[in-house]
């Protein structure tokens, strides 16, 4: 092989190096975008959600949106009724809930939203979606909804 050869060779693996690694970082750039969690004063997100158990499933819409050191939050069902009201003071790691569906507002329940929700809220800043909590059976899902627009 002539030098010409070998030169050739190593900028095509170069190149098909570039390139790889150019489509590879531009690549994550979709998952970056699913994972719009609010970090700024009036920033708004808004997520499909999902808590199943093993008899049955809860679905709906999570509106999330942060305000002062706050993340307020709704989460209604698919004709509107509101199933919980809650905040989630980021420099404490706190969640107060303020409104629970009549037929959960136990006191037992409401102990295991509070401590999951404050797990599923740490889980959403890091960038994950879903969280189970084994203990009682629940498995929490949140996918970000992009049809609707502010």
């Amino acid at each position: 092989m002539n030098l010409l050869t070998k030169i050739s060779i190593m900028s095509n693996s170069l190149k098909h190096k570039i390139i790889l690694s150019f489509l590879c970082f531009f690549s994550t750039f979709p998952l970056i975008a699913q994972q719009s969690f609010p970090m700024e004063d009036g920033d708004c997100a808004y997520y499909d959600f999902s808590m199943s158990t093993p008899n049955t499933e809860l679905s709906g819409l999570c509106i999330l949106m942060y305000s002062g050191n706050t993340i307020k939050a709704s989460i209604v069902n698919e004709f509107g009724a509101t199933f919980m009201d809650y905040s989630f003071n980021v420099r404490k790691s706190k969640v107060k809930l303020h409104y629970v569906f009549e037929k959960l507002d136990k006191w037992y329940i409401r102990r295991v939203l509070k401590r999951n929700l404050k797990k599923i809220m740490i889980a959403m800043r890091a960038g994950e979606n879903s969280y189970s909590d084994k203990r009682h059976k629940l498995n929490y899902t949140f996918t970000i909804n992009h049809d609707i627009k502010q």
